[in-house]
């Protein structure tokens, strides 16, 4: 990896095509895609209580703490480019961008009303996975979806 790293960002609400745009984009050979790194946006915010990150929450020490792991993620794929998704980063771009001020971000926009039916039918086949909860059980629910 000679080029400097380019991060850019998905954001969206969950359920909105967030991570699939990120799967068919992370098959690109200069691509490596972070999937919901959850514990580098809040390895330094105690106490979190909400997905909102205020921007002084994050010093600039810590800002280049998130850059190395970034970096890291990159060298040890061979990318020159790293797609970051988490459904939170829709309200904290002014971290996103305090982090990584050349960043870009991919907003995608999808029906509310298309958003909630998907979220009832994904909390429904959890549902029927938990009342499975033998192996047998989970193995069949999980695959007759």
């Amino acid at each position: 990896m000679s080029a400097p790293l380019q991060v850019a960002f998905i954001v969206g609400s969950p359920r909105s095509g967030t991570t699939i745009l990120q799967e068919i984009l992370g098959i690109h050979p200069q691509i490596g895609h972070f999937y919901e790194p959850y514990y580098i946006w809040y390895f330094h915010v105690k106490d979190q209580t909400t997905d909102y990150i205020p921007g002084g929450a994050i010093s600039q020490k810590e800002t280049k703490w998130i850059r190395n792991k970034f970096i890291l993620f990159g060298k040890l794929l061979g990318k020159n480019f790293v797609l970051d998704k988490l459904p939170e980063h829709s309200f904290n771009l002014p971290i996103l961008t305090k982090v990584f001020p050349n960043a870009k971000i991919i907003h995608i926009i999808r029906d509310g009303r298309d958003v909630v039916l998907s979220i009832k039918k994904e909390w429904k086949r959890r549902q029927r996975i938990v009342e499975h909860r033998g192996f047998g059980g989970l193995l069949r629910t999980a695959t007759n979806m």
